[in-house]
């Protein structure tokens, strides 16, 4: 039996008994081959340190020899297939102390894609890599009668795979990006649409008196009609009143839907933002409203229309036929009424003429 201390202060294991798992740590340097013919064998240098706090010892019923084992995945899963023939060292290891050999490795039988795993075992109680993964020297290894052209024209193959895998994998990415991209300008779309409704209600406040009608152009947004102590009305509606569902046919059937709801009862008509486009669609229709009514604000928000009173006088040779053509809506600052009201609702605004920029809202 073994037992004393050496001047390092290793404490030396008996070989009577099994080497505690905090004992058996090594560093295993090796050089493999990447191929191997089936049942080949090779003689393979290599280096063992003993890491451990203990005396490795090729003697006695635990021996610690240096071993090697075959590993292929099956089913998903790393399992061994093959356990080599085992390898003596040299008189006792001892701490940080390192030996070279040449181990005799032979390949499986059968051909494939394997793990060979260099490491220590003692006999009857553990394979030290079982104990800590870092306790192997792991090298993958093709066991093949292949020659070494077609082993490279199948590693070539397993590249352009992997580059077309890579490939995919970035062009969902980039999917995923846009995705994310027009997930961001349609909240922020939402998020703009939301302060054109707020602004619009505040302006429509502040230019329309209360207990009038108001009729907003829309495409069935309820929302664009809720105000205080004002009834909100679609433009273009159906005769129950809800947002007809279609666009009219030209500028002509655009005024007489107008001046139908008019006569019903309707006193303004409101222009959001994102419907500016039917003063430049239905030109016929402007011409309308700027001939007969007064427009009682234009902004970036929204242009108002006020149907119960006639447009302002025009200048000599403005008229034609006892009508008056314009081009597109400005604000004439000589008109009191229309200067009072706007100062009115500019000041309530921050004083911006201009007011904010706005978006369409689907």
């Amino acid at each position: 039996m073994i037992s004393n201390t050496t001047t390092e202060g290793t404490r030396l294991r008996s070989a009577l008994e099994p080497l505690p798992a905090k004992a058996c740590l090594v560093n295993v340097l090796a050089e493999v081959p990447r191929r191997l013919p089936p049942g080949g064998k090779v003689q393979i240098p290599c280096v063992v340190e003993n890491r451990g706090h203990a005396v490795l010892l090729s003697a006695g019923p635990y021996p610690v020899h240096i071993a090697y084992r075959w590993f292929q995945q099956i089913d998903g899963q790393v399992v061994p297939v093959l356990e080599g023939v085992r390898s003596g060292l040299d008189g006792g290891l001892t701490h940080q102390q390192s030996t070279k050999c040449v181990l005799e490795v032979a390949a499986p039988e059968q051909e494939g894609q394997f793990i060979l795993s260099i490491t220590l075992v003692q006999e009857h109680v553990a394979w030290f890599d079982d104990l800590a993964p870092d306790n192997a020297c792991c090298h993958p290894v093709r066991v093949s009668t292949a020659s070494p052209l077609d082993l490279l024209k199948e590693e070539i193959r397993q590249m352009a795979a992997c580059e077309r895998g890579m490939r995919m994998d970035l062009h969902r990415e980039r999917a995923a990006a846009r995705v994310v991209s027009q997930l961001g300008s349609t909240i922020t779309k939402q998020r703009e649409y939301g302060e054109l409704i707020g602004d619009l209600r505040e302006i429509v406040h502040a230019i329309v008196p209360a207990g009038s009608t108001v009729m907003v152009v829309n495409r069935g947004d309820a929302r664009l009609l809720n105000f205080d102590d004002r009834e909100g009305w679609h433009f273009p509606q159906d005769p129950s009143g809800t947002y007809a569902g279609f666009y009219p046919a030209d500028s002509e059937a655009a005024i007489s839907h107008l001046e139908t709801l008019r006569a019903h009862g309707g006193k303004f008509l409101v222009f959001p933002s994102t419907a500016s486009w039917w003063l430049e669609h239905y030109e016929g229709l402007r011409v309308h409203l700027e001939t007969h009514y007064r427009r009682a604000w234009s902004d970036r928000c929204c242009v108002i229309y006020d149907l119960g009173e006639a447009a302002a006088s025009s200048a000599p040779g403005e008229r034609e036929n006892g009508r008056r053509y314009i081009g597109t809506p400005s604000i004439d600052p000589s008109a009191p009424t229309i200067l009072s009201d706007w100062e009115h609702a500019r000041r309530s605004f921050g004083g911006s003429a201009d007011g904010p920029s706005y978006v369409w809202s689907a």
